[in-house]
């Protein structure tokens, strides 16, 4: 996998040359992303992942969203609640969009960072969104998207944006 990825290398230069608005390229941005988190979430100790703060919230996002084999399932949960204690309230829109994950472990997880974020729930305490099944939780994911909506000048952008 090491040898594939270096011999592509080049192709990140000639992305990066395109708008970051271009499909091609934020599709790319996403992978490269999640393979970081995954990578970060596999062969660091979770005390060295903690001792990242805020600056681990996006590859640990962009992982937790990807589509993961069976087998990692279970880093998954681990991301998310490292995730639910590190986010900063520039991930907000990020968490948002993660409370759709088909794992209700992770979404609490989800849940409890943007609790711990925002001091909201919009109704949905985070027990219950590892609990209930996501189609009992998709509306309450739109309170949350309105919210933000309502909301986002009051909160810092992500950094580079």
């Amino acid at each position: 996998m090491q040898d594939l990825i270096l011999a592509t290398q080049w192709i990140h230069v000639l992305l990066a040359l395109k708008a970051p608005d271009d499909q091609e390229f934020s599709a790319r941005m996403e992978h490269l992303l999640a393979e970081l988190g995954r990578s970060k979430i596999a062969y660091l100790h979770e005390d060295e992942l903690r001792s990242l703060g805020g600056s681990c919230a996006i590859p640990l996002a962009k992982y937790i969203a990807a589509e993961r084999p069976a087998e990692e399932k279970r880093q998954q949960v681990e991301a998310a609640r490292i995730l639910a204690d590190l986010a900063p309230s520039w991930a907000i829109p990020d968490l948002i969009q993660l409370l759709s994950n088909p794992n209700g472990e992770v979404r609490g997880h989800v849940a409890r960072a943007l609790q711990r974020l925002t001091g909201q729930t919009q109704g949905r305490p985070a027990e219950e969104w590892r609990t209930a099944a996501w189609a009992q939780s998709a509306p309450t994911q739109r309170f949350w998207e309105q919210w933000w909506d309502q909301n986002k000048e009051r909160y810092p952008a992500r950094p580079g944006r």
